[in-house]
């Protein structure tokens, strides 16, 4: 049996930015929480090998703390003879003159920063070979070039498994990733290796159910978007090349989006803090010793819209949430909220707000209309390469349009 810890993403010492001062050194420390986590459960298992898919740090510049506390964490895993295979990816590149090739690696790390395939030899205690690892880095910030055709193909008598940090096409979420070393299933599949250890792609999965290739995820979530249980894989590679993958919780602090779409009736503060509290227990009773990130999505109609979109308004609500809900921050997002106003009774009107009305819903069914107002548009977003994920969004941001526009007019003409 080959067992594994597969991580990748950690980020360490991410910016935060927009965040205050405390609430960045705390999701700091949870990042370094994390990965100690992470060793803890490597040593006790104990693992044959923890491998690094990429982006151990997100950026060049690392804090003498940060590198202190990664590289006694790397230690104890060398006390506990455990090797660690480390690929660099995108954020942490391996030029000469990088920070990922200049810090005094302890002995038992295996750093792979050449896009030229190297192959680590997995050793029990007794010096047997029982299996390898074919890693490829990152060279340079920005990689165009397919590394997943450079692996060969296995010929080994013991598993293989490849480590790269790469972006997937298909993969779930990919699509909010920089397409850097991208490649396909098909790419993967070809080198005949038990086991893929992917990096790069911050949702964690499997990439296809014929495929034993992983994302492990990020360790530690460090955005809104990046919600759920975050930390890394154990991997027990059977001798006969099976892989039982299994999610290691290591992340001390979670990400939560909550959506509100029932706010008709929520006229007081106490009573968008009440819906808040009561979408937020059901989560909060799964994970009570997670510290958590809360965002609110707040839709729909709802009589207090006006002051929700307030930005001075809102954020003196998040602060009293905040406490009310005993998490480290809380984010009011009015995604598409509007002011209560009934739209039927205006429709096909003859009048101004009729007319409006009709111009909305016009936009928002005419394939070639938002077409128009597309070609009009500068696109940067890659999920919106296509004129059929152009049109949907345009479509998302006329939701609710009608009930706006129409309650804008009802008061200027009030």
């Amino acid at each position: 049996m080959l067992t594994l810890l597969h991580l990748a993403d950690v980020h360490f010492d991410t910016i935060y930015a927009g965040r205050t001062l405390d609430l960045r050194r705390r999701l700091r420390e949870a990042q370094q929480t994390a990965f100690k986590r992470a060793v803890d459960r490597a040593i006790e298992e104990p693992v044959d090998a923890v491998l690094i898919a990429g982006d151990l740090f997100d950026a060049e510049r690392l804090s003498i703390t940060t590198e202190i506390a990664l590289l006694d964490q790397l230690r104890r895993l060398e006390a506990a003879s455990i090797p660690v295979v480390y690929a660099t990816g995108d954020h942490d590149p391996g030029p000469a003159r990088g920070r990922a090739a200049s810090i005094d690696w302890p002995a038992n790390v295996h750093l792979v920063r050449s896009a030229e395939p190297r192959t680590i030899p997995l050793t029990n205690n007794d010096g047997a070979r029982i299996g390898q690892v074919v890693a490829v880095g990152h060279p340079r910030a920005q990689v165009s070039e397919n590394l997943a055709i450079r692996f060969p193909d296995t010929e080994a008598d013991v598993p293989t498994v490849g480590l790269l940090h790469a972006h997937v096409e298909d993969a779930d979420g990919a699509e909010a990733h920089d397409r850097y070393a991208p490649c396909t299933v098909a790419d993967l599949q070809r080198a005949g290796y038990d086991y893929w250890a992917l990096g790069h792609v911050h949702r964690g999965q499997q990439i296809d159910s014929e495929l034993s290739a992983y994302y492990a995820g990020n360790l530690q979530g460090r955005n809104p978007g990046e919600t759920g249980v975050k930390g890394g894989l154990l991997v027990r590679i059977s001798p006969n090349g099976l892989p039982d993958v299994t999610v290691q919780p290591f992340a001390p602090i979670r990400w939560h989006t909550l959506v509100l779409d029932d706010l008709a009736h929520v006229a007081s503060v106490d009573a968008l803090g009440t819906a808040i509290e009561d979408a937020f227990q059901a989560v909060y009773k799964q994970a009570l010793t997670t510290e958590w990130m809360v965002r609110a999505r707040l839709r729909g109609a709802c009589p207090m819209a006006e002051t929700l979109h307030d930005e001075r308004e809102r954020r003196a609500l998040a602060k009293q949430l905040t406490a009310r809900l005993n998490v480290l921050d809380v984010e009011l997002v009015p995604d598409m909220l509007t002011p209560p106003v009934a739209v039927a009774p205006h429709e096909e009107e003859p009048h101004l707000a009729g007319e409006v009305l009709a111009l909305i819903e016009e936009a928002r069914t005419d394939d070639d209309r938002l077409n128009d107002l597309a070609e009009r548009v500068t696109w940067a977003h890659p999920g919106h390469a296509t004129p059929a994920a152009r049109r949907a969004y345009l479509r998302t941001l006329l939701t609710g349009l009608d009930r706006e526009a129409l309650a804008r007019l009802l008061v200027d003409a009030g």
